[in-house]
């Protein structure tokens, strides 16, 4: 069932509400918690047939494989090549506007896809120093040599977000809105790390000495090890809270109403130590949510939050919640 079809059946039933997991590029094992950005949409997720309309793809000429992901990037590699051989003038100024209106992540995202393909897909803190680091020279040279990478990224990412507005505004006509999700943690491995890592308690190299999970509860004796790097939470009020302002402003670009998963780590997170197996030696740290969340209040003027709240939630998480209105999933 394509997108439209399923909105229309929606609309057909009744219901108001298409709610999603988060839709970013994922790694291997497919999990939309651990995504390569908070910021791009999984290319894997484009519509073919969108793009065969559109004059770019024949999928006669591709070869099918057992693997649908290597169809479908063989496909985009295909239309990515047509788009820029075909140089439409109305197409270009598109995506050209596109780049310039998303250069804040962009930019950093595309170089980060096409260096894990260079380097074989090792995680960055895997990578030579010098790109691993960030020098300015490394990545002028990489950021020319990969060129023909970070085009074809450039351009899914385009096609992505072109294709999900068609999508909104579909909904929209039909009165279904879409609900999308966030979830409170980046994979260490995303290029939001790799890129600005002074946001994360890690250093220069990755190496974190805590990291994100959960206590001990009734579904597991020894609690949930996430792996995911904590925020330096007194970096990010020092920088009022940009990080988390930018990661809204591309959410609120796709969705009508978004899902704040974990919302109880935004008044307390569960810090592990790296070196341990299992999550039972964490303590909670209080982090310094209710000024975030009032930034982000104040930065825009309609914020159609909602708290994942499930599980054992404290006095002072609901406090939170209230605090700002939100409601909870139940």
């Amino acid at each position: 069932m394509c997108s439209s079809d399923l909105i229309e059946f929606l609309n057909k039933h009744g219901f108001k509400v298409w709610q999603m997991l988060p839709l970013g590029p994922t790694h291997d094992d497919s999990s939309p918690y651990q995504c390569l950005s908070t910021h791009a949409g999984n290319s894997l997720l484009i519509s073919l047939e969108w793009l065969e309309d559109k004059g770019w793809l024949d999928r006669k000429t591709i070869k099918l494989t057992h693997n649908d992901d290597d169809y479908r990037l063989a496909c985009l590699q295909q239309a990515a090549d047509s788009f820029y051989r075909l140089d439409n003038d109305a197409w270009t100024t598109r995506i050209s506007e596109f780049k310039a209106q998303h250069a804040n992540w962009l930019v950093d995202y595309a170089l980060f896809v096409a260096l894990k393909k260079q380097h074989q897909n090792k995680p960055w803190y895997d990578w030579p120093d010098d790109v691993r680091h960030r020098e300015s020279k490394a990545i002028a040279a990489a950021s020319h040599d990969l060129q023909a990478i970070i085009k074809k990224t450039e351009f899914e990412q385009f096609i992505f977000f072109t294709q999900w507005h068609e999508i909104r505004d579909y909904a929209r006509q039909h009165e279904i809105e879409l609900f999308g999700d966030i979830p409170i943690f980046v994979a260490r491995d995303s290029a939001d790390v790799w890129a600005c890592r002074e946001n994360f308690l890690m250093d220069k190299d990755g190496a974190m000495e805590f990291i994100a999970g959960v206590p001990p509860d009734a579904f597991s004796d020894t609690g949930q090890r996430w792996g995911n790097p904590l925020y330096d939470w007194q970096h990010m009020q020092a920088t009022g809270f940009n990080w988390w302002k930018e990661r809204f402003k591309t959410q609120l670009e796709l969705f009508d109403m978004i899902r704040i998963d974990h919302f109880r780590g935004l008044q307390a997170c569960w810090q592990i130590p790296q070196e341990d197996d299992t999550a039972i030696n964490g303590n909670w740290v209080e982090v310094p949510g209710r000024d975030m969340l009032s930034e982000l209040f104040t930065k825009f003027n309609h914020l159609p939050l909602v708290a994942e709240d499930l599980g054992v939630i404290t006095a002072q998480v609901i406090e939170l919640k209230k605090s700002f209105n939100l409601p909870g999933m139940k």
